[in-house]
C-alpha cells in the first residue's frame, strides 16, 4: 500500500488521520478574531450611536474600548458635543459620552433632617426620605444651635450655544475625572447629586453661616422669646409674629451665592441659584423649655379668663336685680321660666302651690 503523503492539514503519518499543529493553530486564530468580530460589530451596532435626553446635553471624548485596537493607543481627549435634542447621533467608534444637564433645566438639591423613633435624644441625625442631605446647622448671635432646612434650585448655562458648548468642554475637563461618593458628576441622576453636594452645598452652609451668625433666635423663631432674655438690636425687620422676615434672610443668603459659587469654581457655570428655606428647628432642650413655657402661659391665660368672666357675671348679675327690684312681675316671669321641666307644682314659700301647666 503506497505511504500517504502529509499536507499541511492533515497529519497521514498515523493509522487515523488527525489535524496538524499549524491547522490547530489557524483555526483556534480564526475562531478568536471571528468572535472578536462578532463582538465588535455587536458593540458598533449599539454602542457608538447615543440619543440625548429631553435635559440633557454631552460631551463626547476618544475612548479606551478593550475591543477597538486603535484606542490602545488613543488619546482621551474632547472631539466633540453632542447637542440637546439632535436626536440619535453617531459618536464615534470606541468613544464615551458625558451627559450634563442642560440650561433650561432646573435642578434642586433638599437639605432635610429626620431622626428615627427610638432616637429620643435626637443624636443620630438622618436624611429625610426624599431629601437629598442633611440640613444645615448654624449658631444665631446668641449662641442658639439653629437647624435650617430648605431647597436650593440652580440652572447650569450649558446649552447649544458657543459659550455654552464652551463652558460644558471646560466644566468636563475640570470634573469628569473626580468621583463624589463613588460616582461620576455625569453618572446620572445620583452623581449630580453627589457633586452638589460636595461642591454647592458647602458654599450654601458658608453664605447660611454668616446671616443667621449676625440674627438672634427669637427673629428666627418668635417662641425663643419666651426662654430667653435678648436685648440686642439687628438690622432685621420682624414679622407682627416677632419672626425675622424669612425673605430677607433668605435674600442675604442668596446675595453672593452666584457669585461665590463662580469665584469657587473657577468659571461660571451655573446660573440662578437661589435657596429657599422651608423650616428652622431648635435643640431639643430649648424646644422642651419653650414648648413648658408656652404651657404655662396657656394655663395662666385659662385662670385669667375664668376671673374675666366672673367678674362679667357678676357685673350681669348686679344690672339684673336693678331691674327686678323696678320691675317685681318682671322677676316672677323670669322665676317661672327657669323653672326645671320636670317640676309640677311650684311653692316659691308660701303656704299656697301654683300647678305649672306645662
Amino acid at each position: 500500500m503506497p505511504e500517504r503523503e502529509n499536507s499541511f492539514w492533515i497529519d497521514r503519518s498515523g493509522r487515523v488521520d488527525r489535524l496538524t499543529g499549524k491547522a490547530w493553530c489557524v483555526i483556534v486564530t480564526a475562531v478568536i478574531l471571528g468572535l472578536w468580530g462578532f463582538i465588535f460589530a455587536i458593540t458598533t451596532i449599539t454602542e457608538y450611536r447615543s440619543t440625548p435626553g429631553s435635559g440633557e446635553v454631552g460631551v463626547v471624548r476618544n475612548g479606551s474600548d478593550p475591543w477597538w485596537l486603535p484606542d490602545w493607543f488613543d488619546n482621551h481627549q474632547i472631539r466633540g458635543i453632542v447637542e440637546n435634542g439632535s436626536g440619535n447621533t453617531g459618536i464615534g467608534l470606541g468613544s464615551d459620552i458625558h451627559y450634563y444637564p442642560v440650561s433650561t433645566q432646573q435642578r434642586f438639591f433638599t437639605m432635610k433632617t429626620c431622626y428615627s423613633h427610638d432616637d429620643k435624644a435626637h443624636t443620630n441625625p438622618e436624611v429625610c426620605p426624599g431629601a437629598d442631605g442633611l440640613a444645615i446647622q448654624v449658631p444665631t448671635s446668641d449662641g442658639v444651635e439653629a437647624t435650617i432646612s430648605g431647597t436650593f434650585y440652580l440652572n447650569t448655562v450649558f446649552d447649544n450655544s458657543d459659550e455654552g458648548k464652551e463652558s460644558l468642554e471646560d466644566f468636563d475637563e475640570q470634573f469628569s475625572t473626580r468621583t463624589f461618593e463613588g460616582k461620576h458628576p455625569y453618572s446620572g441622576t445620583q452623581g449630580w447629586k453627589n457633586f452638589l453636594a460636595a461642591i454647592v452645598e458647602p458654599i450654601i452652609q458658608n453664605n447660611m453661616r454668616q446671616t443667621v451668625s449676625g440674627i438672634q433666635c427669637a427673629e428666627l423663631v418668635s417662641s425663643c422669646a419666651l426662654v430667653q432674655n435678648s436685648s440686642g438690636k439687628t438690622g432685621f425687620a420682624a414679622t407682627k409674629e416677632g419672626e425675622a422676615n424669612v425673605q430677607q434672610v433668605e435674600n442675604n443668603i442668596n446675595e453672593h451665592l452666584n457669585s461665590d459659587l463662580e469665584s469657587t469654581l473657577g468659571k461660571k457655570y451655573f446660573q440662578n441659584v437661589q435657596f429657599r428655606l422651608s423650616k428652622v428647628e431648635l435643640p431639643l432642650k430649648i424646644q422642651e423649655a419653650i414648648d413648658g413655657a408656652q404651657a404655662a402661659f396657656a394655663r395662666v391665660s385659662e385662670s385669667q379668663a375664668a376671673v374675666k368672666k366672673s367678674q362679667y357675671e357678676a357685673k350681669a348679675n348686679s344690672i339684673r336685680q336693678q331691674g327686678y327690684n323696678k320691675c317685681p312681675t318682671c322677676a316672677a316671669i323670669d322665676q317661672t321660666k327657669a323653672i326645671p321641666p320636670n317640676v309640677r307644682v311650684w311653692a316659691p314659700g308660701s303656704k299656697a302651690a301654683i300647678a305649672v301647666g306645662r
